[in-house]
């Protein structure tokens, strides 16, 4: 089996995002009465399991790795806020998190008193912070 995989380009991170997908169709399809709805989710099935295992076994690597990036973008933009909102969540009582008026970036700080002078580390901005 590993002389087979040799130069093709395995599982990755978009196979795994696929099989949960298909998973997910598949519990829709067992609970569906509706015959033709059942069979538009079988062939959506069908079509899912054939690209996941056409790009499991293809040779043209660059071509499956741009898919995955494109794959972790799309993701990673849907997962942002999310992660933001447990990390601000986390350090409710330790830190603040202010927005750079300038950049717009989600800068944190640790809780204090009075009134700071801070310099955004992604544009280099100076503005002022009042604590409460």
């Amino acid at each position: 089996m590993t002389r087979f995989m040799y130069g093709r380009y395995g599982v990755d991170r978009l196979y795994t995002g696929l099989f949960i997908l298909f998973l997910i169709v598949t519990v829709i399809d067992l609970f569906v009465s509706n015959p033709i709805i059942s069979i538009v989710l079988s062939v959506l099935n069908l079509l899912i399991f054939l690209f996941m295992f056409y790009r499991v076994f293809s040779r043209k690597i660059y071509q499956r790795r741009k898919e995955e990036t494109t794959y972790l973008k799309i993701t990673g933009a849907i997962k942002k806020p999310f992660i933001m909102f447990g990390r601000r969540f986390k350090d409710r009582k330790t830190h603040i998190y202010k927005k750079c008026p300038s950049c717009k970036a989600q800068l944190r700080f640790p809780k204090r008193k009075g009134t700071i002078m801070v310099t955004c580390p992604k544009c280099k901005e100076s503005f002022r912070i009042k604590y409460k």
